[in-house]
């Protein structure tokens, strides 16, 4: 699960100010999403898509989240 950020390959441009094409998600190692417009945006769509997906949080990973 994650939120890919596309910037402009462009070697002559100072690295401090990278130009961001895009953003893209990807569950499960598939894009399901791309050319998304802004940050905001791809952080809500990411999360209603885990939500209506009802994606788990792996097992393997139990112990790396704190408990109420």
């Amino acid at each position: 699960m994650a939120i890919m950020t596309v910037v402009e390959d462009d070697v002559g441009a100072s690295a401090s100010s990278p130009h961001i094409e895009d953003y893209a998600i990807i569950l499960e190692e598939i894009v399901v999403m791309h050319n998304i417009s802004d940050l905001p945006n791809a952080f809500a769509l990411f999360f209603g898509l885990l939500y209506a997906l009802n994606f788990q949080y792996p097992k393997e990973l139990k112990y790396t989240r704190s408990e109420e």
